[in-house]
């Protein structure tokens, strides 16, 4: 006999963790990558909030523009304090000093890829 495939259904709209966004902008001498950014914002919310504190988190980089020196980063709903505080402390990217302010935060992404 044949074995049939389960999966796994997607929870409803309803059910999903709530998301905010922020805008930032960094400043840097240096031509910064995508992931390398992606890669010192999580090791710096590691460092500061430890494995379960950045799984609550949960950030992700949406949106990098490397010319506009801008991005997006998502979080859970309520976090957003905790990873404006990640971004004073990133300081450094390898060799790369640089220095990362948030603009602005919203519950939709479109209200903010305007301004990237």
């Amino acid at each position: 006999m044949r074995q049939q495939k389960k999966s796994i259904k997607a929870l409803p709209k309803s059910m999903r963790q709530r998301k905010r966004y922020v805008l930032f902008e960094f400043n840097s001498s240096a031509l910064v990558e995508k992931k390398e950014f992606r890669s010192a914002l999580d090791q710096t919310l590691l460092s500061l909030y430890g494995s379960i504190g950045s799984a609550e988190i949960n950030a992700r980089l949406v949106g990098f523009h490397a010319g506009k020196k801008k991005g997006i980063v998502a979080c859970s709903r309520g976090s957003e304090p905790r990873v404006r505080v990640a971004f004073l402390f990133l300081r450094k990217m390898g060799k790369k000093s640089v220095r990362v302010h948030s603009l602005r935060s919203s519950g939709s992404l479109k209200a903010l890829q305007q301004s990237l």
